[in-house]
């Protein structure tokens, strides 16, 4: 089986193979096949991945993972400040748009679609703090003051206008502090039963349920998170285009080392988040470049309960039963995970 990312290096391929086939590794095996199975990455992409990861044998973890930073730092994690403006044009040939959108080629028909399809996406409160807190030993004082106001404007800043404008101001910090990587988000209407017309109408530990149907093994009993919505149509838009925004099917490359992630195949023109519930729910995932959030983007606000499972193997394994009778493609990833 050819892989565009170390097709070139038998001995790279043979180390990941190895890897892949050993319980000694654990959930290090999971992300040894995202490796050897992601087709979704275009051959200058790889030729740029391997001048940081230029081999991976012997595969040596705590290496590749810093190695692999390296390159999201320089090619991904660009834009500093730079967060795109609802609308505003988005160039791949820009020197500060990250790797996953310089491909054209790489963008997802989601992102011709309907301009009113919603898009959801979940930030860790802590996160958000930090970025504002900037080393300044403030971080829990601004953390409680972001979920104050998230809640007294959820949903979309509509409850409290004086809220909503103190948000907006603390998202301002937030936004200087951000860049432009790429953004993981899913359908509303993917996870839309989990919620009623209002917060008090929402399903009981619907916080746990989607943390886990999108895979959020970063998520730990206590933490808090923001959920925002929006539209396809508040994306930037492809310069020169009036009907595209860059929305694109997720990859190795767009993220840290993470065993809880799957490819997708490349006829689908969306991912596929890993349930840790190990039931098999199949949840879409996509990315696109992060976008200045607003209050009126807020949508809920969740804390976790759930413990994130220590073993991967039966969510894993789950994940591609379902995606294997979603796509009618049989085989897939059978040689990755002869199951």
């Amino acid at each position: 089986m050819p892989s565009h990312l170390f097709s070139h290096d038998t001995a790279s391929i043979e180390a990941l193979r190895r890897v892949s086939a050993d319980p000694v590794h654990k959930n290090q095996r999971f992300t040894a096949r995202n490796f050897l199975l992601d087709e979704n990455v275009s051959p200058d992409r790889t030729n740029s991945y391997h001048r940081f990861v230029p081999h991976l044998n012997p595969l040596d973890f705590p290496n590749w993972r810093n190695l692999h930073r390296g390159y999201l730092k320089d090619k991904v994690h660009r834009g500093q400040g730079e967060v795109y403006r609802s609308g505003a044009p988005f160039d791949p040939n820009d020197i500060e748009c990250p790797e996953t959108f310089r491909d054209p080629g790489a963008f997802s028909d989601v992102g011709g679609a309907d301009e009113q399809l919603r898009l959801l996406r979940c930030e860790e409160a802590t996160g958000i703090a930090n970025v504002i807190a900037a080393g300044s030993g403030d971080q829990v004082m601004i953390e409680q003051q972001i979920l104050d106001l998230a809640r007294r404007v959820a949903p979309h800043g509509k409850r409290d206008s004086v809220a909503a404008r103190e948000l907006d101001v603390m998202f301002a910090d937030w936004h200087r502090g951000q860049d432009r990587r790429p953004a993981f988000v899913t359908f509303l209407a993917h996870v839309s039963g989990l919620f009623g017309s209002t917060p008090a109408d929402d399903v009981a530990g619907w916080a746990d349920k989607l943390s886990d149907w999108l895979g959020l093994t970063h998520f730990e009993p206590g933490d808090n998170f923001l959920v925002f919505d929006y539209t396809v149509g508040d994306l930037p838009l492809v310069a020169g285009r009036s009907d595209e925004h860059p929305i694109a099917v997720p990859s190795v490359l767009d993220h840290a080392l993470s065993y809880a992630f799957c490819p997708a195949p490349t006829t689908s023109d969306h991912g596929f988040a890993v349930d840790l519930t190990e039931r098999g729910q199949l949840t879409a995932e996509l990315v696109h470049p992060s976008l200045r959030l607003a209050a009126s983007h807020v949508f809920r606000v969740g804390t976790v309960a759930r413990s994130v499972p220590l073993d991967h193997n039966n969510a894993r394994r789950a994940h591609l039963a379902s995606l294997r009778t979603q796509t009618g493609w049989a085989d897939y990833a059978r040689e990755t995970d002869a199951i």
